[in-house]
């Protein structure tokens, strides 16, 4: 995907890449050095993350992040917690402390950190945090939230992501039947257009064809973008058959949603 002028295009062969863009890209990771040599663009060997939070999820995302080569700086509230923490991850510096406080926000040198994720349970704790974060100097900034119309507070006020892990059960366009079929989805800065995870069910419509025999389905400006079987990632053409049990990652606008998770639908909850 493209965001240009903050207006958000899912691009084709004819789309022309502008200075200025910035571009969404999904590629196996040989690839990278080489794309970003085109767009121009130095590789950093590591980078500076801040997560704050005391939640399941805090946990889980700083044991993804310390399997990088970033700082990873893990600011926990709750001592206990933060205890816990420091005994579990041996190459992620924990912190107990408020990031709500914007002493100790100085004292992290956050003007240095690259992102700064805020996910706790805590939506006022997120919005804040990441606020004052932003004030401080972090690059980019990442809350989530499990309320709707926080959410749509939360970009009002220039955070740059917000992830909403219960979105798609929210949604009433959706109307899931089946729950499942559809994963995690996570929309491009302010613009209207989403990266999901869909999970296929070996009775969709979608299992066991090729991608060129559902192109016709798929509405416009809809791509999938990858393919995740059995850990390991596929980058699809016309050819490629999904299967059963695949993760596939699709970007596409909002407003396709309803009728993509129709796809993906066990074929005898249809009609």
């Amino acid at each position: 995907a493209i965001v240009r002028n903050h207006e958000g295009m899912i691009p084709d062969g004819e789309t022309m890449i502008r200075p200025g863009d910035t571009v969404y890209a999904l590629m196996a990771e040989e690839s990278l050095e080489v794309f970003l040599k085109l767009v121009g663009v130095e590789r950093q060997k590591a980078r500076k993350i801040i997560v704050t939070g005391n939640s399941y999820t805090t946990l889980e995302l700083t044991a993804a992040l310390e399997q990088t080569d970033n700082k990873v700086v893990l600011v926990d509230p709750d001592l206990e917690h933060a205890n816990r923490a420091a005994e579990r991850f041996s190459k992620v510096e924990v912190i107990h402390g408020d990031c709500t406080q914007p002493d100790l926000l100085q004292e992290l040198h956050t003007d240095h950190a690259s992102f700064f994720i805020a996910v706790s349970d805590e939506p006022d704790y997120n919005m804040l945090s990441v606020l004052l974060a932003r004030a401080a100097g972090a690059h980019e900034t990442i809350a989530t939230t499990v309320e709707n119309l926080q959410e749509k507070v939360f970009r009002s006020i220039g955070i740059d992501h917000v992830i909403n892990p219960r979105l798609t059960t929210a949604r009433e366009i959706l109307e899931l039947i089946s729950r499942g079929q559809i994963g995690a989805v996570v929309r491009l800065s302010d613009v209207d257009i989403e990266a999901i995870r869909f999970d296929v069910d070996p009775q969709s419509a979608v299992a066991n064809k090729k991608l060129r025999e559902l192109a016709p389905r798929f509405k416009k400006g809809t791509i999938i973008g990858a393919i995740v079987r059995e850990d390991r990632m596929i980058l699809p053409d016309g050819e490629t058959i999904i299967h059963g049990n695949d993760h596939l990652i699709v970007v596409t606008r909002h407003a396709n949603l309803a009728a993509l998770e129709k796809l993906f639908r066990p074929r005898r909850l249809l009609g």
